[in-house]
């Protein structure tokens, strides 16, 4: 074993070291906050349930906080943990409670027109889209609906998706020609 090699054995186990104790803070601090009648930062403990492989139990966490905080960075992050562990209940549970708390929330919509289209479901493709398109500011419009042909392009049913978005569209030509 040469002099290179065990240097670089080392310096693998330093590093493993160094991420290990920064965890170890991380937690401690959590801990010590809640021992002393605090609350733990619920983005904290998800991510730390995350980085131990407990996908569902960070989006728990971050799915709760977020609900109770109202706050639109907690949804988001449940969002992308349920849809990193690919659960479709846990993805529209959390786009529904993200909807209803943040009803203007344009992320809220583009995260549920994107799954819409992912799991093949046009007739709520469309309505996303007709919500976003209604909130987007003008100037931006044009650019959302020319994205269209390359969203809907990726759902199986053509003729059910051009049924749900014939009349979204016919609204807002409607709408551009007023």
């Amino acid at each position: 074993e040469s002099v290179g090699q065990r240097q670089r054995q080392a310096g693998g186990a330093g590093f493993v070291q160094q991420h290990a104790l920064g965890a170890l803070v991380q937690l401690h601090r959590v801990l010590r906050g809640v021992a002393h009648g605090g609350h733990a930062d619920p983005a904290l403990l998800g991510e730390l349930e995350l980085s131990s492989g407990r996908a569902s139990q960070a989006f728990e966490v971050l799915f709760d906080a977020a609900r109770r905080t109202r706050d639109e960075t907690l949804f988001k992050r449940a969002v992308q943990v349920a849809l990193q562990s690919r659960s479709v209940d846990h993805v529209q549970s959390a786009i529904t409670a993200w909807r209803r708390a943040l009803p203007q929330s344009l992320d809220a919509i583009r995260y549920q027109l994107q799954v819409a289209v992912a799991t093949n479901r046009p007739a709520d493709a469309a309505e996303a889209f007709s919500t976003l398109l209604e909130r987007t500011p003008n100037e931006d419009r044009a650019g959302l609906i020319e994205a269209l042909p390359a969203l809907v392009e990726r759902m199986s049913d053509q003729r059910r998706t051009a049924q749900a978005f014939e009349p979204v569209l016919a609204s807002a030509a409607q709408t551009q020609a007023t």
